[in-house]
Order: C-alpha cells, then structure tokens, then sequence
C-alpha cells in the first residue's frame, strides 16, 4: 500500500503490525514462556521489514529464520504444537506468537493448529491470495448444492480474469471509485 506518512520509514509494515498483530499477542507468561517470530521461504528481504518493525513495536527482541521444505540444517521446527526457533547458540527457543511469511506450500510445514500464535495462518493461506479464486469457485459450487435446504456460506465478492489494465474500470462500474479515488488515479 502506498504510505500515509512519507517520513514514517516503517510504513505498511509497521501499521500492519500496530493494528493487526500486537493487539492479538498475549505479553509474557499469559499462555507460555516465548519469543516473537518471523519465519519465511523465499523473500528475507521482506521478511527483515517485518521483524524489524515488529520489535519496534512490542518493545522486545524478535527472530527471523528460514523455514525452507529441505533445508539440511533446519532453525525451525514444531513439538506438541509449539514452533522452536534455533538461535546462533544453537538453544531451541519456543516461540509465543510468530509472523508468517512463509508462501510455497506452508501447509507441509506449518501445522493448522498450532500453540504458538501464527499471524497470517496457514487456513488463510489455503483459501486466499493465490488460492482465493479456486476457493470462490468451490465455495460457489457448494452453495449451489445447499440451496434445496435453505443455506448459503456468505463469501467476499471474487472478480478473476481481469488484467490490470482493467482494474479501473472494475472499479468505476461497482462503486469502488469513489472509495479508492486515490489508488485508480
């Protein structure tokens, strides 16, 4: 998202993590003794931006590691439900709450049900970005086979085939103009 503040140096990341994640994570000791996370795959970059302004807000030190599928040496690991993080001593530290930026197939990972606080879970992952079309589409066919019983699971409006080009136009014709004047212009 385009910054709100060009002197906020954090931007998107920080906002994201002030509203979103901070007021999800218990302080210490409310469910068990851990560290903060960022654990990805594929963009350390990125994922830097987020520990970063992660451990500006929470006021404590975060780790960020790869979690790679074939990683010989692997940093992160679950037991009983609780993401371990290896640190430069090689300790297995258990983690409280993690940032997930883990995009190639976190699910042969990352369990569903975890302990550890998993912000961006990996349900999330199954039924959006990439896969929100397919999910859109399963959705729509199992709403047509419960209407005869008078239900219906409601879901987000879901627009696919559409070239950026024709973003625009998608939104000056369902009124989303008005409400992103800024971002269409």
């Amino acid at each position: 998202m385009p910054l709100l503040d060009d002197t906020q140096e954090q931007g998107g990341y920080r906002l994201l993590i002030e509203r979103t994640f901070k007021p999800l994570i218990p302080k210490q000791g409310k469910e068990f003794q851990g560290v903060l996370a960022v654990v990805y795959d594929k963009n350390e970059m990125e994922a830097s931006g987020y520990a970063e302004s992660m451990a500006d807000v929470m006021q404590e030190p975060v780790y960020i590691a790869p979690f790679m599928k074939t990683r010989q040496t692997p940093v992160v690991k679950f037991e009983e439900g609780i993401m371990f993080i290896k640190d430069h001593s090689g300790e297995w530290l258990p983690v409280r709450a993690a940032f997930r930026y883990v995009t190639q197939r976190p699910w042969n990972r990352i369990p569903l049900l975890t302990k550890t606080k998993v912000f961006n879970p990996v349900l999330a992952c199954l039924a959006g970005g990439r896969n929100k079309m397919v999910a859109a589409k399963a959705y729509d066919i199992f709403n047509a086979e419960i209407e005869e019983y008078g239900l219906k699971i409601n879901t987000p409006e879901t627009i696919w085939d559409v070239s950026k080009s024709e973003v625009p136009s998608m939104g000056k014709e369902n009124g989303w103009a008005s409400r992103c004047k800024s971002s269409l212009q």
